[in-house]
């Protein structure tokens, strides 16, 4: 099967695409929000759109996630992140999930969101 690329992030260096699909498999990059503040929430949900908006070029669609990461700074933030996923996740279709602590690539990242989903 053939591996396509996507979305070549340019701005975070040439060492990687934004989205992968092989096998009918689709695999985004970790997802950020820029520009947005640091607020948890409106972080989340700028990666969601993200993610949906990412899922939909190829073909996917939230409903068909597989697994997803979540890296976040402060688990203080964990309740109201959760509030953002749990509002956009579809209930029937529910990917397994981690949720660790870390840092991130810049002190205004609160969040990082990386997902994997079927075609």
């Amino acid at each position: 099967m053939a591996i396509e690329r996507f979305e070549p992030r340019l701005g975070a260096g040439p060492h990687m695409s934004g989205i992968v699909v092989h096998n009918n498999t689709v695999y985004l990059a970790g997802q950020v929000a820029r520009g947005v503040g640091r607020d948890i929430k409106k972080q989340t949900e700028a990666i969601l759109v993200n993610i949906d908006r990412q899922l939909a070029a190829v073909g996917s669609s939230k409903s068909k996630l597989l697994s997803a990461n979540i890296w976040i700074t402060d688990f203080a933030n964990f309740a109201a992140m959760n509030e953002v996923w749990n509002a956009w996740i579809d209930p029937d279709n529910m990917p397994v999930r981690a949720c660790v602590k870390s840092g991130l690539a810049a002190p205004d990242f609160l969040i990082e969101i990386m997902v994997t989903a079927a075609k």
